[in-house]
């Protein structure tokens, strides 16, 4: 199974990176958090770090190319919600720090 979800994670991330190039921001956005989901299947650290650091450069991207984007920054704030991409970055990381934590607690119960 966990070879065909990093199959699964790579290709919602290939995704994700070619629909925010198409200014396609919503798919973008779903796309990564698929992809956040199948890192924390895995429990992998490392695809979790990225996904946050990836969710971090897609908010920066649409609020530099497309400010007045319902996504950006900006239309956000407007709103005065709260920027999904924001949430997704902790979400990300709150996944990231869970796996870190269980990995060390798997080295200790040895």
């Amino acid at each position: 199974m966990s070879n065909e979800l990093i199959g699964i994670y790579e290709q919602l991330v290939m995704v994700s990176q070619r629909a925010l190039e198409n200014h396609a921001y919503e798919v973008a956005y779903h796309a990564l958090v698929a992809a956040m989901h199948c890192a924390d299947d895995l429990q992998d650290e490392q695809r979790l770090a990225f996904i946050e650091q990836e969710a971090e450069r897609q908010k920066n991207f649409i609020d530099e190319t497309s400010s007045n984007h319902r996504l950006s920054s900006q239309a956000v704030q407007q709103r005065g919600g709260v920027n999904l991409y924001d949430s997704l970055m902790a979400q990300a990381h709150i996944h990231h720090r869970q796996a870190k934590l269980k990995q060390h607690q798997q080295r200790l119960d040895r």
